[in-house]
Parts: C-alpha cells; sequence; structure tokens
C-alpha cells in the first residue's frame, strides 16, 4: 500500500514536471528525443499506475528511464570541464587577464553595436564609454554642460554653487571674505 502511494505522488510529480517544461519550452521540448522518450516512459506509467495494470515491462520502461538522468548528469559533466578548460586557455593566451575597467569598456561597446540598440541610448553608452576611457567617471565638472543661463532659476543655481549669490547677513560677508582671502 505505501509503494502505491509513494509511486502515485512520484508519477504525479514527473507528469506535472512534462507540463510544466511543455509549457515553458514549448514545440522545443518535443524537439528532443530524450525528452519525448522520457515523457513516454512518464505518461504510459502514470496511465498503468492508475487502471492498477500490473505490466511487466512497466519496470524496464522505469529502468530506461535512468537513461535520461545519467545522460543529463553526463552533459552537465562535460559541460564543467568545456568551461575549465576554456578558462585555462585563456589563461594561458594571455598571462594577464582583462582588468574590470576593460571587460566594462569591452561590453559597452558590443552593446553600442547591436543593430537594435535605438540611437538615444547608442549615444550614452558612447559618452559612458568616453567617460569611463578617460578615467573621469569620479570627478565631477560643471564646466563640460551647456546652460541657458537667460533662465533665472538657473542663473540663481549657478550663482549659488559658485558663491556668487548676495549673503543674506553680515556674518555671512565676513565669512566669505576670510574664504576670499584663504584661497
Amino acid at each position: 500500500m505505501i509503494y502505491y502511494i509513494i509511486n502515485y505522488f512520484l508519477l504525479t510529480f514527473f507528469v506535472l514536471e512534462i507540463i510544466l517544461k511543455l509549457f515553458s519550452y514549448g514545440h522545443l521540448f518535443l524537439l528532443s528525443f530524450i525528452n519525448v522518450f522520457d515523457s513516454i516512459v512518464v505518461l504510459i506509467s502514470f496511465v498503468f499506475h492508475i487502471l492498477d495494470v500490473k505490466v511487466k515491462f512497466v519496470g524496464l520502461l522505469r529502468i530506461l528511464r535512468l537513461i535520461k538522468v545519467i545522460t543529463e548528469m553526463k552533459r552537465q559533466s562535460d559541460e564543467k570541464k568545456a568551461k575549465k578548460e576554456a578558462i585555462k586557455k585563456q589563461k594561458k593566451a594571455s598571462s594577464q587577464m582583462a582588468s574590470y575597467v576593460e571587460r566594462i569598456i569591452d561590453f559597452l561597446e558590443k552593446q553600442a553595436e547591436h543593430p537594435d540598440m535605438p540611437k538615444m541610448l547608442r549615444e550614452d553608452i558612447e559618452w559612458a564609454i568616453d567617460v569611463i576611457s578617460a578615467n573621469k567617471l569620479y570627478t565631477g565638472s560643471l564646466d563640460t554642460i551647456n546652460y541657458n543661463l537667460q533662465r533665472p532659476e538657473i542663473a540663481a543655481w549657478l550663482n549659488q554653487i559658485n558663491l556668487k549669490s548676495i549673503p543674506d547677513n553680515i556674518e555671512e560677508v565676513e565669512r566669505l571674505k576670510e574664504f576670499e582671502l584663504l584661497h
């Protein structure tokens, strides 16, 4: 009895897995032979289990299902080995790997070359590349920004930043005079 319940829950889990994979991968799921084979094994086992049909080849089908698990594990292992080999080759090819800044610039250049990139975004990326390349990422300057000084709020803001505004009280005037004498 306990075997029947455990088997039922496991088969239900596998059927749900197949349904979710079909939903997420669509028709691509059915293009892989191993997925189709695994699905057939699970569905036949599930139907026979629900109908309580005792057939000897269902056990064989379950053993064959292990083929999928083994091939999946082999594929994962091969991918890990291939990644490690690629890293070793890259390290051998150049004794010094690119710095983080070089990697960022390379990434941004690849993004800017993308044909679907909007022009405005491409210009922003090119500006970012220029700023990073010139090592001006952490320096701020208002000299390169073109302001419309005819607008009073911009003029007032710039005057405030440059300490050109008229002080409100005598203490502020004295503080500004001392500041100007020191600098």
